[in-house]
């Protein structure tokens, strides 16, 4: 035991050495006061054990500005390693997804994927790009969207690529249905004279738009049979 006494009143006690810098309460004048690691009574609150967050804010300056850099940083150190670098992977992936959106412009919206759809299905046409082809087609009608290949082919410039000479329009819904568009490319030759329209029908599945290979095989059926049709008329 210690021998205190209130450092407001002057009320005399003892205490046990376990009770420095603890709270303590003076049951006759009601202060508050502790006792240093010397034993002499002080006024007031005991101070925060070192270490702790209370005692960091109390060794820091009321005037003192925050420095937001320096509390982050003394939290990662103490946050777990794979806690830390995981969160930095998603950081940078989002400010790569930011800059691209920045720099790459605004994706695509539906319609203007099925404009650049149509554009390379007709290319691929033109220059026989199966892989391709069958790429942008419905599952189930790619032998079928060949077969169609096939057929035109010869019908467009003596079956000559003329990839550099496409003109193309998307076209309008067939009855009102969105899901549903068949569109008419108009092919110019690089030689010769006339031109090929072209006839694709698309899908949409999965808001994706795809070649359905059979209705483009119909199509473009009666298109070729009434360009012969036409030619036999003139070579009479």
């Amino acid at each position: 035991m210690i021998p205190m006494s209130c450092p407001s009143c002057g009320r005399r006690g003892n205490v046990p050495l376990d009770r420095l810098n603890t709270r303590m309460h003076c049951k006759k004048c009601d202060a508050v006061f502790h006792l240093d690691a010397t034993g002499k009574p002080v006024l007031g609150e005991p101070p925060p054990p070192k270490g702790s967050k209370s005692a960091k804010e109390a060794g820091r300056d009321k005037n003192e500005p925050l420095d937001p850099i320096g509390i982050v940083a003394e939290k990662l150190s103490h946050t777990p390693k794979p806690i830390w670098m995981t969160a930095a992977v998603l950081l940078s992936g989002y400010v790569l997804w930011t800059l691209s959106g920045w720099f790459g412009g605004a994706p695509l919206s539906v319609e203007q994927s099925l404009g650049r759809q149509i554009h390379d299905a007709t290319v691929a046409v033109l220059d026989n790009d199966t892989a391709t082809l069958k790429n942008l087609t419905a599952a189930g009608t790619e032998d079928t969207l060949l077969r169609a290949v096939e057929m035109v082919r010869p019908m467009i410039a003596d079956g000559q690529p003329t990839s550099e000479k496409v003109v193309f329009a998307a076209g309008e819904p067939v009855a009102s249905d969105e899901e549903h568009r068949e569109v008419e490319v108009s092919l110019i030759p690089t030689t010769g004279t006339g031109s090929y329209n072209l006839k694709l029908a698309w899908v949409k599945f999965k808001n994706k738009w795809f070649i359905d290979g059979g209705t483009t095989f119909e199509l473009n059926e009666m298109e070729v049979a009434t360009k012969k049709a036409a030619a036999k008329a003139k070579g009479k």
